[in-house]
């Protein structure tokens, strides 16, 4: 039996939370950044308030894990790069098939293959 999500019993630790894991996706290190995402995924699904929050700086969001912005390319290791990648794409193609109908700012994101 799964337990209740703890983001629901206090939802006052979602902003500082995805603050956290923005700061992760900042970083040099592409392992570090799929990490960081792969947190982010798992939160997105079950909390409402960090899907507003996501989905409010979505663009940023795809910079920092799909190289929508030329000028800021994903770091090394390569082989992180190429997953954080697949991830990324998977992910989103995920969220506008599920979430896509309440939050239009993730059907209309532009992907960059």
């Amino acid at each position: 039996m799964l337990k209740r999500s703890p983001f629901r019993a206090d939802e006052s630790v979602i902003p500082p939370l995805y603050d956290a894991l923005m700061k992760q996706l900042s970083e040099d290190h592409s392992e570090i950044r799929l990490s960081a995402f792969q947190v982010m995924v798992e939160i997105f699904d079950r909390s409402h308030s960090f899907r507003n929050i996501v989905v409010d700086s979505l663009q940023e969001l795809l910079v920092l894990i799909l190289e929508t912005d030329p000028s800021r390319g994903l770091p090394p290791p390569k082989e992180a790069k190429k997953r954080l990648k697949a991830l990324s794409i998977s992910t989103i193609e995920s969220w506008v098939k599920t979430y896509g109908d309440t939050y239009r700012s993730v059907t209309s994101c532009s992907l960059m293959e």
